[in-house]
């Protein structure tokens, strides 16, 4: 039993029509750019179903146009890829979640230097206090002769 649906402008569509097959060619290649970035150049004559075969994530994307075209999970375990347009054109697929990956080095780097910098500055800081305050005390214990006047008398 074959249950097919039929489009607004058709009246009637035979067996050999639902069951045709097509004789044109889709062609797809592609060039990897490095892990998480491939471009894929696509010739065909009939919108296509791109099933990319790395394990399905939601942060695989893919572009076409610079627009973003909505992933779906094929499978059970890949990404696939309406691509509604005909002609010859690339795609490119991407994996954002690596940008992620590449801000969050970059502010854990910010944040390592930042804590040695305070750490670094906050120990030369102690040790000028401290030298300071031990020279301030050495100046007050020992009585200087000015004008009559010990500096412990000045001070008070």
């Amino acid at each position: 039993m074959v249950i097919f649906s039929l489009k607004k402008s058709e009246n009637t569509i035979t067996l050999n029509d639902i069951f045709k097959v097509r004789t044109e060619r889709t062609k797809v290649s592609h060039q990897k750019i490095d892990v998480t970035k491939y471009v894929v150049h696509v010739k065909t004559t009939s919108p296509i179903f791109l099933i990319f075969s790395e394990a399905y994530n939601d942060f695989w994307k893919a572009y076409l146009d610079d627009v973003e075209v909505e992933s779906a999970q094929v499978n059970y375990f890949t990404n696939g890829f309406y691509i509604p347009k005909t002609g010859e054109y690339d795609v490119v697929v991407e994996f954002t979640g690596q940008r992620y990956v590449f801000y969050g080095g970059i502010i854990s780097i910010l944040s390592i230097a930042s804590v040695a910098a305070y750490i670094a500055f906050e120990t030369k800081i102690n040790y000028l206090i401290r030298k300071t305050l031990r020279t301030r005390r050495t100046q007050k214990e020992e009585p200087i002769e000015d004008n009559g006047l010990t500096t412990k008398q000045k001070v008070e």
